[in-house]
């Protein structure tokens, strides 16, 4: 082998195999289609985002996803026009997907200090326990997962459950279902893990002096 080609090859795989290809592809991925990053800047006056725009984001997707929630709830009696459903499908969908982007970025990507490692594990606990939740119940409610002998609560906790426990939910036999259902594993897992991580310290990045 040629010396340029090796020291090339030397100099590309400096930083590993594959993880850099894997960190451009979320940086790009968080920089173009995030809707939350894009709020952030919007909010940000100088070079930092205020404390609180991650938590007004967040907010304001959890009070979207409860206004869904309530618009496609299964119901016999007085079920939701098609375009509604495909519309919170679609919305729900986007916004899970925003969240695992974030998730891969804050854990993989991001390398400034933290401001408070607390307010994150809090945020990311928010994220587990009622975003996810609120959102994939959306989805499958929206994909038409659930019969209607499900109530909208008893939806919403039965997805609470398996996102808590990682299982798969009970929902429909249909392909699409079966895949959201594996997506919610996958998602859960991701924001199991970086909960878990923060915990033990593996991820945690020096906090900015008080000032």
């Amino acid at each position: 082998m040629p010396r340029s080609l090796r020291d090339r090859a030397a100099r590309s795989l400096k930083g590993g195999f594959w993880f850099p290809l894997f960190q451009r592809l979320v940086a790009f991925l968080y920089s173009r289609f995030s809707l939350g990053f894009h709020f952030k800047n919007w909010l940000t006056v100088g070079d930092e985002a205020p404390r609180g725009a991650a938590e007004l984001y967040q907010a304001l997707v959890i009070l979207l996803a409860a206004f869904l929630f309530v618009l496609v709830s299964p119901s016999p009696r007085t079920p939701p026009p098609q375009w509604l459903m495909t519309v919170a499908g679609v919305t729900a969908a986007y916004f899970i997907g925003d969240l695992l982007v974030f998730s891969l970025h804050w854990t993989f990507v991001a390398n400034r200090k933290l401001k408070s490692y607390r307010r994150s594990l809090a945020t990311f606990l928010v994220n587990l326990v009622v975003e996810l939740p609120l959102l994939f119940t959306v989805l499958f409610s929206a994909a038409g997962c659930f019969t209607p002998a499900h109530s909208p609560w008893s939806a919403l906790y039965s997805i609470l459950t398996a996102v808590l426990s990682l299982q798969l939910p009970a929902v429909g036999t249909q392909q699409l279902c079966q895949a959201v259902a594996h997506y919610q594993v996958l998602v859960a897992v991701v924001v199991l893990g970086i909960i878990v991580a923060s915990i033990v310290g593996a991820v945690i990045r020096d906090e900015k002096p008080a000032e």
